[in-house]
């Protein structure tokens, strides 16, 4: 019995398999899960929306790539606020995999771990989403999206991050939750993503303990002061994007930036909601991470999309 489209009791898949033979279109999820990780539905929808009848259909042959054993549905979904009537989120099976080393279509792609503890779960989940989100909406627009493994190769981690912190001088590793790049008309920017569900304070006694204040300090090295190319051996411009759950946290870290860098056009804050902890749930694409203005603690906010 389900409520929605996409939505309905969770159960677990029959021990019987369905013999099936991916189409293109479910190919294409199952390379797009490889890149990103586990993901909501309505985000493979969104994928090939312009070969799919409906929304129904999509989900219709999600259930057959599920019955199929090609993917899964992660049981930390069933931690959401109203479980059964969220859209399912999905993931690749070791038989998904597989398939695509089978076929020449596997990448050893950087993503968030979907097998993670149920506590780290929704963290890297979001990173997924949004990730996901931007590159569906680079297709859109017709943007080209470097993902991270093809920006920085399979090390994220920037190691000794010099930095001042209440006024000594500190070093400490930084991996970036993400890093992408977006190849716009008149050129390429590259955006490192930070994904904060407001699990860490603005600010901390204990320099070691990560907090927004030890993070914007940090980036002032690795992108004010381009530290980010040595590492990751690019030219490309950078700017990082912090996204976390609610305006008030959204401002607070604007605060945190303002009064440790003073204006900074290479901070860019957003807002998911749906990750706010602890009734988050499966959103739907943030198309408005894209779309909308980002605040920076400068004169003037940011676009992803820049139109």
């Amino acid at each position: 019995m389900t409520s929605n489209i996409g939505r309905g009791r969770f159960r677990e898949r029959p021990a019987r398999t369905v013999e099936l033979n991916p189409t293109r279109r479910q190919v294409e999820w199952l390379k797009f899960l490889n890149l990103h990780g586990c993901l909501p539905s309505s985000y493979l929808h969104e994928l090939t929306r312009d070969t799919a009848k409906s929304e129904r259909a999509t989900q219709h042959q999600l259930r057959r790539l599920w019955l199929g054993g090609y993917i899964y549905r992660p049981k930390q979904q069933r931690a959401t606020d109203n479980a059964n009537y969220h859209e399912y989120v999905y993931d690749l099976t070791d038989k998904g995999i597989s398939y695509l080393k089978l076929h020449g279509l596997y990448v050893d792609a950087y993503r968030p771990r979907s097998f993670s503890s149920s506590d780290k779960w929704p963290h890297n989940f979001m990173i997924s989403c949004i990730t996901a989100t931007m590159h569906i909406m680079c297709l859109r627009c017709g943007y080209e999206y470097v993902p991270p493994h093809v920006f920085a190769g399979q090390k994220l981690k920037i190691e000794n991050v010099p930095f001042l912190y209440d006024g000594r001088r500190r070093k400490k590793h930084l991996t970036p939750d993400s890093v992408f790049a977006i190849g716009y008309p008149d050129g390429h920017i590259a955006y490192a993503l930070e994904a904060d569900r407001n699990t860490e304070p603005n600010d901390a006694a204990d320099w070691k303990r990560k907090s927004a204040k030890s993070s914007v300090l940090q980036y002032q090295s690795v992108i004010g002061n381009k530290l980010y190319q040595k590492t990751y051996g690019r030219q490309t411009p950078m700017m990082l994007i912090y996204v976390t759950v609610s305006a008030t946290h959204a401002n607070n870290i604007l605060q945190v930036i303002s009064d440790n860098l003073g204006p900074c056009h290479y901070i860019a804050v957003g807002v998911a909601t749906d990750f706010e902890p602890p009734f988050w749930r499966p959103p739907r694409p943030l198309t408005h991470l894209f779309e909308r203005s980002l605040g920076r603690a400068a004169k003037s906010s940011w676009v992803v999309k820049r139109v």
